[in-house]
């Protein structure tokens, strides 16, 4: 009976795409059979149907995009997700399929994208990860060193302690020679270092910043 009442429904479909029920009835019976084609056109038909409920429309963009993840169809899926968060911005459902389809794909800008818009509605250190889980791709993956810079500083606007993003974020500086950058960055680490050992290698490092690149003779002292 299933069978019969979802090829009815697909009949009324094709004399009217935007026949509500035949379209709810027809996307959760296909949903039944798991992840197909038809299953990701039916989830964004629904999704064009509920245009002006932002949330609902989201939620089918992000079916929409699991779907098509699973089914292998990545750059898709990628395209549906940021339509669901273009629908209603800041959707954890559609960031997080977006960041973890982008990983299967292998998209790494994609992949610090969704990081660094999930980030934008998190606590402080929830946002300082994914910044730096954002600006981890950008360096190691996407080779984009003045992306992965900005979320970097992200990541310590967020939370100052966190280490691996100033160790990167140095790494980056040092390798551009931004000098001046390098030197501020260094003065705003020792404000929360604890570690002596760190504290003196700091130090020595800002001393050498001043005398050997930034002609300031007095703060080398």
């Amino acid at each position: 009976p299933e069978l019969e009442l979802a090829d009815l429904y697909r009949r009324v479909l094709t004399t009217d795409p935007r026949a509500r029920l035949a379209l709810l009835h027809l996307e959760s019976i296909v949903r039944r059979s798991g992840f197909s084609p038809e299953l990701a056109e039916l989830e964004e038909n629904v999704a064009a149907y509920f245009e002006g409920d932002a949330r609902t429309q989201a939620a089918f963009w992000t079916r929409a995009g699991e779907t098509l993840a699973e089914i292998g169809k990545i750059d898709d899926a990628v395209q549906r997700f940021g339509k669901a968060d273009a629908a209603f911005p800041g959707h954890v459902p559609a960031l997080e399929g977006w960041r973890q389809a982008a990983l299967k794909g292998q998209l790494w800008i994609d992949v610090a994208e969704a990081a660094t818009r999930q980030a934008a509605g998190a606590d402080a250190r929830p946002r300082a990860a994914l910044h730096h889980f954002a600006g981890v791709a950008l360096m190691d993956k996407a080779l984009a060193g003045e992306q992965a810079m900005a979320s970097f500083r992200r990541a310590l606007e967020a939370d100052a302690g966190h280490r691996d993003a100033f160790l990167r974020l140095r790494i980056l500086l040092e390798e551009d020679a931004k000098h001046d950058d390098l030197a501020t960055l260094l003065a705003l680490r020792l404000e929360v270092e604890t570690d002596p050992a760190a504290q003196a290698e700091l130090r020595r490092a800002l001393a050498e910043l001043h005398r050997n690149f930034l002609s300031d003779r007095d703060t080398a002292k």
